[in-house]
C-alpha cells in the first residue's frame, strides 16, 4: 500500500511540476510550507510545537532557495543539482525526527518526498520521464493539489 501511494504521489507531483513550471511550483511550495503554523498549532505536539514550526520555516526557506535556483538555471543538469540541494536540506530537517510526532506530519513528509522524487525524475534522463507521462495531467494535477491542500488544512 505504501509503495502504491508513493508512486501515485511521485506521478502527481511530476505532472504538477510539468504543468506549473518547476520554479513557480517551488514558489507555491514555499508559500504552503510557510503557512503551516496554524496546522502545527492544531496538532497535539506538546513542547515540540516550536521545533516543528522551525522545521517548516526551514523547509520554506529551502523551497525559496530552490525556486531562485531553478529560475537561474538554463539546463536540466543544473536544475537537477538544485533539486539535490533541496533534498539534502529536506533530509537534514527530516533527521530531526519531528515528522514522526504525528500521522499528519508523516503524511506531509511523504508528500514532500514524492515532490522531490518527481522533480528528480523530471530533470533526470529523458527515458525516466517518458515512462511516467501517460495519465491525464489536468485531473492528476487537480487531484494532487486537492490532496496537498487537504493535508495542510486545519481540522
Amino acid at each position: 500500500m505504501k509503495h502504491k501511494t508513493s508512486a501515485t504521489s511521485i506521478l502527481a507531483a511530476l505532472l504538477l511540476i510539468q504543468s506549473c513550471g518547476a520554479a513557480d511550483y517551488a514558489s507555491q511550495l514555499r508559500l504552503i510550507l510557510a503557512g503551516a503554523t496554524p496546522l502545527i498549532n492544531s496538532l497535539p505536539l506538546g513542547d515540540k510545537k516550536q521545533a516543528v514550526i522551525q522545521d517548516f520555516a526551514d523547509l520554506a526557506s529551502g523551497a525559496s532557495d530552490l525556486s531562485v535556483d531553478l529560475k537561474a538555471c538554463t539546463d536540466k543538469p543544473c536544475k537537477l543539482n538544485a533539486v539535490d540541494r533541496f533534498q539534502i536540506r529536506f533530509f537534514d530537517i527530516e533527521r530531526r525526527g519531528h515528522f514522526k510526532l504525528s500521522p499528519k506530519l508523516q503524511n506531509i513528509e511523504g508528500i514532500l518526498q514524492g515532490i522531490i522524487q518527481a522533480a528528480k525524475i523530471y530533470y533526470g534522463p529523458q527515458t525516466a520521464t517518458a515512462s511516467v507521462g501517460a495519465a491525464n495531467p489536468e485531473k492528476v494535477l487537480s487531484d494532487r493539489i486537492a490532496q496537498l491542500k487537504a493535508e495542510m488544512r486545519v481540522k
